[in-house]
């Protein structure tokens, strides 16, 4: 469940339906209470003023017929008695309905003494099983002029609380229905957020034009400015620091260029052999450099390219060169990348495995929704301190610093750099039973 919390859409169905709840229970509670005050006044007025009305029309008949007349009008949860006799026994905790009939009766009977009404309370009586709904009875005797007593029973229901099945059902209901909204909404809101991260992936992959048109709010379209202005200046920058370097290789070839002219018109065989392979090595240099520069910032479309085949193509190539490559049989794997700058990667690490590990086995498999190429050598592999620093550009380990080895230290760089222009990673490994191992991962 932590995606609830990790998604904007989430953290929104969360804050909203906890305000809901909140905000309902406290408007249940206030409204509660406020109909069960109102109620209470209104019934205690109706049943002082039923009393008063009782009390006169009973001292109207002769005192044969009272207890008779009595029974006639009760009904419902209210009972009454004539008695010669008090029946009521103060005691017990009266309830506020109790004590507001008491306050109106004083008010509305001129001359009635505190001994001439006797109010009590059973608050067990009548009690429903499971302690969901408690009935209690009310207990008054009401003295009439001539001595005699009046006696009420009233059985009083406490009102439904507040987790009522009602209430709690409306609650579920309307946290499904703003759930639902939130979603929705959320979804709406967060669209231009989402297109934003689709197009920093798309410029990651080599896409060479994905400004976002400015729409939203404005907190969403100054975002979408900034990202739009942001990509322009890196454009920039990337565009001028090549044309930067590329002004510098131009330089540095004319002089190399005279330097070349003069030493061959020199007289000495050897020390010109030398210096022309030195001569030689700084323009090879200076292509390599200038080659791992734009690999950054190729112009190279993005297609879709069948991964088998290219790598098929590989090997074949190499296998024609006498290099002793092997591919593993594999299926049609449909990938989206720059078909050029791939295959170079690929060739970088091949060649790599190659040099040093006299030998490449090519393999693919697919975890997930990436797909990896796995190329393997028979070699003594890499120090486990050294498998991340040969990607740096120039870095050669000691046993390939040799005339025959060959190389500038840039074709792990380049293939690295490469992969994750297309999204994905280059990493090294060695092998338990020797040799090393490089996985490409690629986003299918």
């Amino acid at each position: 469940m932590r995606w609830i919390w990790d998604t904007i859409a989430g953290r929104t169905i969360v804050v909203l339906v906890a305000g809901l709840a909140i905000s309902l229970g406290l408007s249940q509670y206030l409204y509660q209470r406020g109909m069960e005050r109102e109620l209470r006044e209104g019934n205690a007025s109706r049943l002082a003023d039923h009393l008063i009305v009782l009390r006169e029309t009973l001292m109207r008949l002769p005192e044969n017929e009272r207890d008779e007349a009595a029974h006639a009008l009760s009904g419902g949860p209210l009972q009454l008695h004539w008695s010669p006799e008090a029946l009521s026994v103060a005691g017990g905790t009266p309830d506020p309905t109790s004590v507001r009939i008491r306050e109106i009766l004083f008010e509305r009977l001129a001359g009635l003494e505190q001994q001439q009404l006797v109010i009590g309370s059973n608050p067990d009586a009548n009690a429903t099983p499971g302690g969901h709904r408690t009935d209690h009875l009310t207990l008054i005797s009401l003295a009439l002029t001539d001595g005699t007593w009046l006696n009420m029973s009233l059985a009083q229901v406490q009102e439904p609380g507040l987790a009522s099945p009602s209430f709690i059902g409306a609650l579920l209901l309307l946290s499904l229905a703003v759930g639902l909204l939130s979603y929705l909404m959320s979804l709406w809101l967060t669209r231009p957020l989402r297109d934003v991260a689709k197009a920093a992936r798309r410029i990651f992959a080599g896409a060479q034009d994905v400004t976002l048109a400015e729409t939203g709010t404005r907190e969403v379209r100054d975002l979408v400015a900034a990202f739009n202005d942001l990509q322009d200046r890196i454009k920039r920058l990337v565009g001028d620091r090549t044309n930067m370097l590329a002004a510098v290789s131009h330089d540095l070839r004319t002089p190399l260029t005279r330097l070349r002219l003069r030493v061959e018109g020199l007289g000495m065989k050897e020390p010109k052999e030398s210096i022309i392979r030195d001569i030689s090595e700084m323009e090879s240099m200076l292509d390599a450099t200038l080659a791992f520069i734009r690999g950054d910032a190729s112009e190279e479309p993005v297609e879709q390219i069948d991964l088998a085949a290219m790598l098929q193509t590989i090997a074949n190539e190499f296998e024609d060169a006498g290099q002793p490559v092997d591919l593993a049989s594999i299926d049609n794997l449909i990938i989206t990348a720059r078909p050029q700058t791939m295959k170079r990667a690929i060739i970088n690490v091949v060649q790599n495995a190659l040099k040093h590990g006299g030998s490449a086995r090519i393999e693919t498999l697919k975890a997930g929704r990436d797909v990896r190429i796995v190329i393997t050598d028979t070699g003594p592999g890499i120090p486990e301190d050294q498998l991340e620093s040969v990607f740096a550009p120039f870095t050669r380990l000691d046993q390939s610093r040799n005339s025959t080895s060959g190389g500038h230290g840039l074709g792990l760089t380049i293939a690295r750099i490469a992969i994750r222009l297309h999204g994905g990673d280059v990493t090294l490994a060695n092998l338990a039973e020797g040799g090393l191992v490089a996985t490409m991962s690629l986003p299918q």
